[in-house]
C-alpha cells in the first residue's frame, strides 16, 4: 500500500532517522481500514507549517 494508490497526494518523501522538534501529522485515509496509518514528520517553522508551506 502506498500514498499513491490511496490518491493522497505528495510531491516528494524520503525516509530520515533524525529525530527533531517538528510537529508529527498522522494521515489516515477513508477508503482503507482505520488500522492503515500513515506518519509524516514536519520540520521548520512552526507559522509556515500551519500553513501549509513546511518542508517534510
Amino acid at each position: 500500500m502506498s500514498l499513491e494508490s490511496l490518491n493522497i497526494d505528495v510531491c516528494c518523501l524520503s525516509e530520515t532517522r533524525i529525530q527533531d522538534s517538528g510537529e508529527v501529522l498522522q494521515i489516515r485515509s477513508p477508503y482503507v481500514a482505520s488500522k492503515s496509518l500513515f506518519y509524516v514528520r514536519l520540520s521548520g517553522d512552526p507559522v509556515a507549517s500551519s500553513s501549509g508551506l513546511a518542508g517534510v
